[in-house]
This record gives structure tokens, sequence and C-alpha cells, in this order.
């Protein structure tokens, strides 16, 4: 796997990555080319590291950076893949990790489009606190 270029593509967005793996047992750690003078570095743990952390979203053709990663808690059960991250109260599963990926992506994006966007008078108090939580995380939307 060390040196394998993998490439990713979507409407607006398209960069290639070269995949390190340190040994069997490590994170395959994925460092992006710049795009864009932004370089993106993912770490995704193997099913016995129980943190998974998001320096970037992507979801379809939207792009958030976040202005300090996201530290989810990962764990396998049944089968299944869990993530978690308790501050925004997301929780995903899914029987692949590159699904738990695309899962967690999509209620991030959700949550985004349905508080983030909406307009203070038609929300709660508790979902003007949960579009404040999801504003400060964002420092870049593409």
């Amino acid at each position: 796997m060390n040196g394998q270029i993998t490439t990713y593509n979507s409407d607006f967005l398209s960069f290639s990555c070269d995949v390190y793996e340190v040994s069997p047992s490590s994170p395959a750690i994925f460092t992006m080319l710049p795009v864009n003078n932004l370089c993106i570095n993912i770490n995704i743990p193997d099913s016995s590291n129980k943190i998974l952390e998001f320096a970037y979203i992507i979801y379809q053709n939207h792009f958030f950076s976040l202005k300090t990663p996201l530290k989810c808690k990962m764990s396998y059960n049944k089968n299944l893949y869990f993530l978690t991250y308790d501050d925004l109260n997301l929780s995903v599963w899914a029987s692949t990790r590159d699904e738990l990926i695309d899962a967690f992506n999509f209620q991030f994006y959700s949550l985004y489009t349905n508080f983030a966007l909406e307009r203070d008078e038609n929300l709660s108090v508790e979902a003007k606190n949960l579009k404040s939580k999801i504003l400060d995380l964002i420092s870049l939307v593409l």
C-alpha cells in the first residue's frame, strides 16, 4: 500500500494522494497533494483504534474546512462500524469504514443545511445552540 496513488473526484474538487502505511497494525495515513493551496491530512485507523479524526468534511459538492479536527469515537461490533461525535450528538454506523465515513459526512452536511443555514427566528433555543456549535467548527465552506 505504500506510495499507492489514490484519486478523489467530485463535481468541484479533484485531487490525488499518496497512501502510506507504517506497518500492518498501524493506521493508514493519507496525505493529499495541495488543492488550491490546501493540504489535507486524514488519519484513518484500523478497527483496533478508537478515534477517527476529520480535518475536512466532503459531501457531494460541498467541502467543509474545519478549524480543528473533529475527534470521533469509533468502534466495531457484530460486523458493523460505529462512529460518534458527542458535541453535535452525531452517531452513524455502517458495514465498512468507507460507508461509515460517507454516512458521517452526510450527517454533518445535513446538520449544516438544516440548522446552520436556517434563519434564527425559525429555530428553538436548543436549535440555535446547535447552529452556533456547527458554525464554530467551520472555517470555510466551498
